[in-house]
């Protein structure tokens, strides 16, 4: 399947439209759109914006971490086949204490824009991660009493 994470507008017949890309084989499930679903054992990186930040709903802060503190992507974190920029920090947002970092994606009116100065990755391809071994299930929920990004946390309590 394929999957589009951009806004299309149409403007006449000289409009770029933005590209469907691939589903990531063996890692999700693309039924169209922005619809991307990770198979068990991987973890879909799925941002949410607000405030000039992209943040995660999924987070312990609050709970295990305080504002400040790094919650995902610390200093020299290390992807195959590149690095994550930019580590994200327990921030207070308008939607509460959130694991966030400014945003590479900013709003003009309805209208999605990329600022390129702030992109760490691609904004509009899906980024998948491997879990912890039996740690996730289908699409982001975790087991084993773990949660949290990638589900690399203890449940309170274990």
């Amino acid at each position: 399947g394929f999957y589009l994470f951009e806004t299309s507008y149409w403007s006449g017949p000289r409009s770029k439209l933005p590209e469907c890309r691939k589903c990531p084989a063996g890692m999700a499930t693309c039924s169209g759109e922005n619809n991307v679903e990770a198979y068990p054992g991987f973890w879909r990186l799925q941002f949410k914006y607000a405030n000039g930040h992209e943040y995660l709903d999924d987070s312990w802060c609050g709970t295990r971490w305080a504002e400040g503190d790094v919650c995902l992507f610390p200093t020299g974190y290390f992807l195959i086949g590149g690095s994550w920029g930019s580590p994200m920090q327990c921030t207070n947002l308008s939607v509460g204490l959130v694991c966030a970092r400014k945003s590479a994606i900013e709003w003009s009116g309805s209208r999605r824009i990329t600022n390129e100065s702030l992109a760490s990755a691609d904004p509009y391809k899906v980024q998948i991660f491997k879990c912890p071994p039996s740690a996730c299930e289908r699409n982001n929920a975790c087991s084993q009493n773990r949660s949290g990004p990638v589900c690399g946390a203890c449940s309170p309590g274990f």
